[in-house]
């Protein structure tokens, strides 16, 4: 029983120890219109635009305000 108890232990530490590295941030478009760029800069031109609000994205870099993220 008492073997069984620690294996269990060790199954979970090793899951949140997992958990705990993973440093993946999802955010979501709150605009019906967002313009993505071809630098991290708005003064560069656009290189393509999302027109769906509430669409899910995996945040990849941040830089001051402007955020770099990949659809998800």
């Amino acid at each position: 029983m008492i073997k069984k108890i620690a294996i269990w232990c060790f199954c979970l530490s090793i899951l949140n120890i997992q958990f705990i590295s993973a440093e993946e941030k999802f955010l979501s478009l709150k605009k019906n219109k967002t313009n993505v760029r071809y630098g991290p800069s708005i003064d560069r031109s656009i290189k393509y635009v999302y027109r769906k609000i509430n669409l899910p994205v995996k945040q990849i870099d941040k830089k001051r305000e402007l955020e770099k993220g990949s659809i998800f």
